[in-house]
């Protein structure tokens, strides 16, 4: 799925992945030369944070459908013109947004809004880099009906988001420029238009497929291209299993055509119910690049669809109880949440409980005893949609009773209406940089000893980091074909938070000869060691050229 948002949008969501923002641009202007890796990064932060975003989005609110309106399932998703889409009314229309500087590294904002129709619910989130997740420091009401929300960011968060809704089915998130200091006013929004049928639920019967129909008014240019492009992502529980996906692929559904009716863009999905019974919701994403004005850099309209079965009563089933599973979360290797922090910085740490009733949700630091210690401090829980959010943070100091630089917590959600408890672990680790130690990083030359007439080849490398990246070898001309590309086969520690990793192949004498010319004259390139952190953007090879032949 593509859609077209800035980077810094990509990267806003409740976990802060993008916590070293500021470094990791640092390292990729020092490693731009290197375009290779820098793809492969991209590639999956992309789609890391295309879940990211899809993840933020959900709401509830119900709309039966009549099961005549759904249909039987259909052989393939319709291409023919639907019908038109009554027009679905924001929850709110934004009047005008103002910047002032309060202090050096702090930007205060005001919005002012009119909420639309008879609704009276309000959801309101505020998510930056610097902060947990939180709603509006106040909102106040001025005359004709205007309410007034302020709110306040540190100027050096790389991105701040605000959602605005009714808390069921229909946001708005307005992205604004955070990075400028000083006053700035605007009043002028380009808000895209996303109308959605059902605008709020769909149930359905066995047998049953769910057809959900989007139209995005627009101003034709030139050609098909220049049809408004929508984001979807399909997320809920496989009742098949039980498990909860925050994003299933697309085997799930069917995406239709891009079709022009009236300058309107119409699209159907086909939620493909009928063969997978599954339980939760269609989130659909309209971004609008041009906002209006300076202030506010990118404005997007989010659309949720509850999906379910006849025989539930909502969004999940009854008594379900789980902790969420990010697909963008970094794993430690016991399978704990791993979140990187710095020493003498506030660490952002979450966890999110999804469940039809959370009676509570509580945090504890695990002691190397094994005991539990309760948080406190720093600690905060916010309702997310249907699920529930724990938020708190963690400092690591040269005083911290951490000298391993590793702290788990424990989350713990109970429903104590359905007597179910779930848990899981998070861990935060003092983080220190990757690299490579060329002096004890070399490859040998030797006789096979268990293979007479044969020669092996051992490859080490030196690699410190915590957590430790992933090490990578490459064969290199000198030893082309003799050397298979990939992972160490085994990893020897030789001291708190550095390891030698070790690649060894075995090959024919007769192979040596060409070998050893290449690497005496040093006229072809040698074998190298890689290391590459998804999640921490470092990168680094190393040309192995201490070499020893026996």
């Amino acid at each position: 799925m593509g859609i077209a948002v800035s980077p810094i949008l990509f990267g806003a969501t409740f976990g802060h992945p993008t916590q070293y923002i500021d470094e990791a641009e640092q390292q990729l202007a020092d490693l731009a030369s290197k375009v290779d890796t820098i793809d492969t990064k991209l590639d999956v932060l992309s789609d890391t944070v295309n879940t990211k975003l899809d993840i933020l989005i959900e709401a509830e609110g119900r709309q039966t459908v009549n099961p005549a309106a759904i249909g039987p399932p259909p052989a393939a998703v319709p291409t023919t013109s639907a019908e038109p889409i009554t027009p679905n009314t924001p929850p709110v229309a934004i009047l005008s947004v103002e910047r002032v500087t309060v202090t050096p590294d702090e930007n205060s904002y005001t919005v002012r809004f009119t909420m639309n129709g008879d609704q009276e619910d309000l959801y309101t989130r505020v998510i930056d880099q610097k902060k947990p997740v939180r709603e509006v420091d106040s909102i106040e009401v001025e005359g004709d009906g205007i309410k007034v929300a302020t709110f306040t960011s540190k100027r050096s968060s790389p991105f701040l988001l605000f959602y605005i809704g009714d808390d069921k089915s229909h946001l708005l998130c307005l992205e604004f420029n955070n990075s400028q200091s000083g006053p700035e006013y605007q009043d002028v929004f380009n808000v895209p238009v996303l109308n959605v049928d059902p605008p709020e639920s769909a149930v359905y019967e066995p047998g049953q497929d769910v057809l959900i129909t989007i139209s995005v008014p627009f101003e034709r240019t030139q050609d098909y291209y220049d049809l408004p492009s929508v984001s979807e992502t399909l997320v809920g529980v496989d009742l098949s299993t039980n498990k909860y996906h925050t994003h299933f692929n697309s085997t799930y559904y069917e995406t239709g055509p891009r079709e022009e009716q009236s300058d309107t863009m119409v699209q159907t999905f086909n939620i493909l119910t009928a063969s997978h019974n599954v339980s939760g919701y269609f989130s659909l994403v309209k971004v609008e690049d041009n906002s209006g004005g300076t202030l506010v850099k990118t404005i997007v309209v989010n659309r949720y669809v509850e999906i379910y079965p006849s025989s539930q009563t909502g969004y999940l089933p009854s008594g379900y109880l789980s902790f969420l599973e990010m697909d963008y979360q970094e794993k430690a290797e016991n399978g704990n949440d791993l979140v990187r922090c710095r020493k003498d910085k506030d660490c952002i740490l979450n966890c999110y409980a999804v469940g039809e009733q959370i009676s509570q949700l509580m945090v504890a630091r695990v002691l190397p005893d094994g005991e539990m210690e309760p948080v406190h401090e720093n600690i905060s829980t916010l309702s997310m949609f249907t699920y529930l959010m724990a938020s708190w943070t963690y400092r690591f100091t040269n005083e911290s009773e951490d000298s391993d630089g590793i702290v788990t917590f424990e989350c713990l959600a109970i429903d104590s209406t359905n007597n179910n408890i779930v848990s899981k672990r998070v861990e935060a680790v003092d983080t220190i940089p990757s690299s490579i130690d060329q002096e004890l990083s070399d490859f040998q030359i030797e006789d096979d000893p268990t293979n007479p007439g044969k020669k092996r080849v051992t490859l080490n490398c030196a690699v410190t980091g915590r957590p430790m990246p992933d090490v990578r070898f490459s064969n290199g001309s000198s030893l082309e074909l003799l050397l298979a590309d990939g992972p160490p086969d085994f990893i020897t520690p030789i001291s708190p938070n550095k390891i030698i990793a070790t690649k060894v192949m075995t090959f024919d004498a007769s192979d040596l000869n060409p070998v050893d010319l290449g690497i005496a004259a040093l006229q072809d390139q040698n074998p190298s060691c890689s290391i590459f952190g998804y999640f921490s953007f470092d990168s680094h090879t190393f040309e192995i050229r201490n070499v020893t032949i026996v």
